[in-house]
């Protein structure tokens, strides 16, 4: 097995150099990579991403927001979680067990004095809390399995920016768990930095049959611009392949209350409706009508209400400005509740 240290900290390009491992980058049948990114949100490949995210927050300190290959829930990463992807050629392998994948961490926390223990289908619990999730993904013969380890992440920014509320979205998509999460430094004796559990992991992949065959591999330049055209830094990808959902917002203005309704598929508007008690007689259809097929994304619906007239009369007659509106697509800054569409 090939051992693949991976220096880089951006989110986009690690998730893009697994994607390009697992498509046979290099010639190789089993291969672990350990990896960190800098503060980001992995969301998984059938969410709906904006319903998992506290998009106000994402938006005003500018993190990435990135899909992953794999299935599962919505994680914060930083540079206090460790990551690593094992790639396997099943049609090589005579046995496979996701027990045996966890066993490295699990047993470098078990010499740290940590009582670990395999739980449930694919994670890593301390004393009935989480520090290990896991997930993959099949490619042809070969196996993506990826986990992420808390070591010493900020827990409070990962309840703060995965915070959303379960009442303004309506989709199929699939849904977070939360789990009662912890750090494993919360539970060592004695001092140690996620570098230094880094080289321990290392070590223990190393003496349980990973050949150390190439220490730090760097991708060569014609390669990282090849992973730098993929999806990873693509909103349609992110963001536009979740699956079709709606979202309910309302805001009160001096003119009265205003609701909004916008359905969304394969990350387009597909169809909008505006309702509301507000006083001025004003023609919603037109609006909406301009609104459908539009990307819903949020630089782009703002160029475009900016620069069309009939929407600037429009927003005028209600009171409203474009950032206003804005706001109302996007859920910021709202006066009242958010609540369920039927």
């Amino acid at each position: 097995m090939l051992l693949l240290a991976n220096k880089n900290n951006v989110p986009e390009l690690n998730l893009a150099t697994e994607d390009c491992f697992l498509n046979d980058a290099l010639n190789f049948d089993d291969a672990v990579m350990l990896w960190r990114n800098n503060p980001s949100i992995i969301v998984g490949r059938y969410q709906n991403t904006i319903e998992e995210i506290n998009y106000p927050m994402v938006k005003k300190i500018e993190i990435p927001v990135v899909r992953r290959l794999s299935g599962g829930g919505a994680v914060y990463h930083d540079l206090g979680n460790i990551n690593y992807t094992f790639f396997l050629r099943m049609n090589k392998r005579k046995d496979f067990s996701i027990s045996g994948l966890l066993n490295p961490v699990i047993e470098v926390l078990r010499k740290l004095g940590v009582p670990a223990e395999h739980s449930g289908r694919n994670d890593i619990t301390v004393q009935g809390r989480k520090i290990s999730g896991n997930a993959q993904y099949l490619s042809g013969d070969r196996l993506l399995h990826h986990g992420c380890i808390l070591f010493s992440t900020d827990l409070e920014m990962v309840g703060d920016i995965l915070m959303v509320d379960p009442d303004k979205f309506v989709s199929k998509s699939v849904k977070s768990i939360r789990s009662r999460v912890a750090n494993i430094s919360e539970f060592l004796k004695s001092s140690l930095d996620v570098e230094e559990f880094m080289e321990l992991l290392l070590k223990e992949m190393t003496e349980g049959g990973v050949q150390k065959e190439l220490a730090y591999f760097r991708l060569k330049r014609e390669e990282i611009e090849r992973i730098a055209s993929l999806k990873y830094f693509q909103w349609s990808w992110n963001f536009g392949a979740s699956p079709p959902y709606n979202i309910k917002n309302t805001l009160m203005l001096p003119v009265g209350k205003i609701e909004i309704r916008i359905f969304v598929q394969e990350g387009v508007i597909s169809n909008i409706k505006i309702y509301g008690d507000f006083l001025p007689t004003v023609n919603t259809e037109d609006f909406e009508a301009a609104i459908i097929g539009k990307q819903f994304e949020e630089s782009s619906l703002s160029v475009f209400l900016r620069d069309d007239p009939g929407i600037q009369s429009f927003l005028s007659k209600l009171g409203m400005n474009t950032d206003q509106m804005i706001g109302l697509f996007f859920g910021q800054g709202q006066e009242g509740e958010n609540k369920k569409g039927k």
